[in-house]
């Protein structure tokens, strides 16, 4: 299947997804959240105990054979540094979440095991508004994306500031520069969410209307989502 026919699929199941979701919600919110599929199937966690300030890249440098991340977002407090945050991060599937937690509670809640970030042990537990698997989406789809083409427009610096003009600078969870040949770009980004990022960018290109549209040889794939 080609790029341009894969996010055709991906566009289409959104769109059901998002008219089902309406229709459960009008039916009742409890419904949706506690009997529409069984917990187990949950794909979204709570985290808890982190650091006030925490970043994106403390959150997913934390997370390790687990599965894709589709989604994750920090609350924010507005509270001193001497408080706690708390962060939501969803899976494409459940069996994600289901290692996040087995690791997590590693040797029990007091025991050395378990995630921990600036000392801090991480507590982990589902989260109470359910979401379920992603089954649909292609196996290939991640929230990284690896650019490459011509280096004039294939580089950190450019794709940045064209990036940050789009999403907060937080969103963005890293960049890696893989260029190795002084005529080709070949840079990584990782985003903090699958469709919130990486799916609306990877659709920019595809549809010509990123700054690079009339540039040839430019190529844009997924690339792996190293909590997986």
């Amino acid at each position: 299947m080609c790029l341009q026919e894969a996010l055709a699929t991906v566009e289409r199941q959104f769109h059901e997804l998002d008219e089902s979701e309406l229709t459960q919600a009008s039916i009742s919110n409890q419904r949706l959240n506690r009997d529409y599929f069984h917990r187990r199937l949950n794909c979204s966690l709570r985290l808890s105990n982190l650091p006030q300030d925490v970043t994106i890249k403390e959150i997913t440098d934390s997370i390790r054979s687990c599965g894709r991340i589709y989604k994750l977002k920090i609350n924010p407090t507005g509270l001193p540094l001497r408080q706690r945050a708390t962060a939501k991060v969803v899976f494409f599937d459940n069996t994600g979440a289901s290692a996040l937690l087995e690791q997590t509670n590693l040797a029990g809640p007091d025991g050395p095991g378990g995630i921990w970030i600036r000392r801090r042990r991480v507590r982990v537990t589902h989260s109470r508004h359910r979401i379920p698997p992603h089954l649909d989406l292609p196996l290939d789809h991640t929230r990284a994306l690896r650019f490459t083409g011509p280096v004039e427009v294939i580089n950190c610096s450019v794709l940045t500031n064209h990036f940050i003009s789009i999403f907060r600078t937080d969103e963005i969870e890293e960049v890696i520069d893989h260029t190795a040949n002084p005529y080709v770009g070949d840079v990584e980004f990782r985003f903090a969410s699958y469709k919130s990022q990486a799916l609306p960018v990877l659709r920019a290109v595809v549809d010509e209307e990123l700054l690079w549209d009339r540039t040839p040889h430019v190529v844009v794939d997924f690339a792996p989502d190293p909590c997986a």
